[in-house]
């Protein structure tokens, strides 16, 4: 049950952290002009006690002749320092005040966001390699770049040796294959004869049959054939073969 914000004592309610702050400012304002009062007085004190050293040491027998400074009392003015312990007090008065208040700084307080540093985590450590190139040492860029550009080279050279090697390996394809190819025709031209031979041999085995002629005298005739195509020595050079024939 949310009860509990809807009291008007409630301190993170508007209307009273208004209140809490109009009421801080002016505490802050009285204290301010207090403290100036008092410097005031303070700084009239000291201007009175110069004039009177002043009046004093002119009014001496033994004075001596000076420049006129007609600035001295702006001088005197500008000498005055701040007071650093009640402005470093206004701002833990103003811090403490936003805390107890519940505002968002308090989750924020003693974090880096809020005091702008770096935790030692969070910025990089400095590498041996990383100094300056007057000492002799490399930056670790410089020997990642001539690293890569080794590597570049070498890769390169492998490659065009695997194409050199790779060209020669298909020359030596074609002229495998090209004998191949070649063997192949022959083996083909050899086969087609003889399945043509066989064919016609058939065709004329068919034929004979069908006429009656038998295989023997088929023979006998190719035989004679053979005989009469054989050509005749001449008797002019050899006459001896020519009388046996």
């Amino acid at each position: 049950m949310n009860i509990l914000p809807k009291k008007n004592w409630h301190v993170l309610r508007r209307e009273n952290i208004q209140k809490v702050r109009r009421d801080e400012k002016n505490a802050e304002e009285t204290e301010r002009r207090r403290l100036e009062r008092i410097q005031k007085a303070e700084h009239e004190v000291k201007l009175q006690e110069l004039r009177k050293q002043k009046i004093g040491h002119n009014s001496s027998p033994s004075t001596f002749l000076k420049h006129i400074n007609l600035f001295e009392d702006k001088e005197i003015e500008g000498n005055e320092e701040k007071n650093e312990e009640y402005e470093k007090e206004k701002k833990d008065k103003i811090n403490k005040f936003e805390s107890r208040l519940g505002i968002k700084k308090m989750f924020a307080e003693g974090t880096n966001e809020l005091d702008k540093k770096k935790s030692w985590y969070e910025t990089s450590p400095t590498r041996f390699y990383e100094g300056n190139h007057e000492d002799g040492k490399k930056n670790w860029k410089d020997m990642i770049k001539e690293r890569t550009d080794k590597d570049k080279e070498e890769f390169k050279k492998m490659l065009l040796d695997e194409i050199k090697i790779q060209k020669r390996k298909d020359k030596k394809k074609k002229h495998i294959s090209r004998d191949e190819k070649n063997k192949k025709k022959e083996d083909t031209l050899k086969k087609l004869r003889e399945e043509r031979l066989n064919r016609e041999k058939g065709e004329k085995r068919k034929i004979n049959n069908l006429l009656g002629i038998k295989e023997e005298l088929l023979c006998i005739e190719d035989t004679s054939k053979t005989k009469k195509s054989r050509p005749m020595y001449n008797s002019m050079y050899h006459p001896e073969l020519a009388r046996r024939h």
